[in-house]
């Protein structure tokens, strides 16, 4: 029987994380209920790019759509608008 003496190189792991390549994908941003007017805040993905959600208002529970136009890490444009 044979067998391989061949060793396999392994990448040893990073030291640290770089805190120049870190980037918050949540957002936090200031929502204004399209029915009640109600202002609250609510924690925006931006990992994914443009994307539109159905968001319930926290005061009056009234569902609405959230139209969000982002890059990674950075809210561009926010528009809730009536369900």
């Amino acid at each position: 029987m044979r067998t391989c003496s061949r060793q396999i190189p392994v990448a040893p792991p990073p030291a640290r994380l770089d805190a120049a390549f870190v980037v918050n994908w949540l957002v936090d941003a200031e929502i204004l209920c399209p029915f009640c007017g109600e202002a609250f805040t609510a924690e925006i993905d931006t990992s994914q790019g443009d994307y539109e959600t159905v968001q319930d208002c926290e005061i009056c529970c009234r569902p609405f759509r959230l139209e969000v136009r982002c890059a990674p890490g950075r809210l561009e444009s926010l528009d809730a608008l009536p369900e």
